[in-house]
């Protein structure tokens, strides 16, 4: 299914209702046997190639794909499993335009996308966690906190969510930026992601007020210049 999409997203595309039903049904049965596990990593990755056809028409279903694949990605048995679900999770928050709010829904995903990006020795895995980290947007410190349950109260936290432009922010924002250089094609999607994120964690680390998490984003930033390595990491 996912090599159809792919193939003939045209001739896909008026299906889109009835295939996504089909797959989530699928996707709902528990797998047991072997050959039902690699079905249900076939659905995952047909769910992925439909986003990008299908578009906003799988918001509706995001409630019940995103818990799943969430999940996926915490799964230490088998990495083909988090990799695919991992891709999927990025199709889907890239094609329906979720940003940001799945931090709120799913407090456990920050972490999962983290965990990644410290345990997993495929550098495949590791710029696709970066990718997917891009696309959700950056989330306020003091907020994560909250969806996570560390405090109580979000009165005084803003979301800095940039997955897209915000044309009235400052012209000297390096955020907004390192956007437009990435739309005149400037930035490959491979330099944009690890920058976008750079640039968030520096804003953060300016904020006297976030220097409460301070090392936490020193860290972060340690973890993905690691990540990039050698002559990579020297434009950043």
């Amino acid at each position: 299914r996912a090599t159809l999409v792919a193939a003939a997203p045209a001739f896909v595309k008026p299906y889109v209702p009835s295939l996504l039903k089909s797959l989530t049904g699928n996707l709902e049965r528990s797998p047991g046997q072997d050959r039902q596990k690699e079905m249900s990593l076939g659905v995952i990755a047909a769910i992925g190639e439909l986003a990008t056809v299908g578009g906003s028409q799988l918001s509706p279903s995001l409630p019940t794909l995103l818990p799943t694949l969430i999940g996926n990605l915490q799964d230490p048995s088998s990495l083909s499993k988090r990799e695919i679900s991992l891709r999927s999770l990025g199709r889907l928050v890239q094609y329906t335009g979720k940003v940001v709010e799945p931090y709120k829904e799913y407090p456990t995903l920050m972490d999962s996308l983290l965990r990644l990006l410290r345990t997993e020795e495929s550098s495949a895995m590791h710029r696709e966690t970066i990718r997917v980290l891009g696309l959700l947007g950056a989330l306020d410190p003091y907020l994560e906190k909250v969806y996570t349950g560390s405090v109580d109260s979000a009165a005084n936290a803003v979301s800095l969510a940039l997955s897209m432009p915000d044309t009235s922010s400052s012209p000297k924002d390096q955020r907004q930026e390192i956007v437009q250089w990435f739309n005149w094609e400037r930035y490959s999607l491979e330099e944009f992601y690890p920058a976008l994120a750079i640039a968030n964690l520096m804003h953060v680390l300016k904020d006297p007020a976030l220097a409460q998490i301070h090392s936490d984003v020193v860290n972060a930033v340690l973890t993905i210049f690691r990540k990039l390595g050698g002559a990579r990491a020297v434009p950043f």
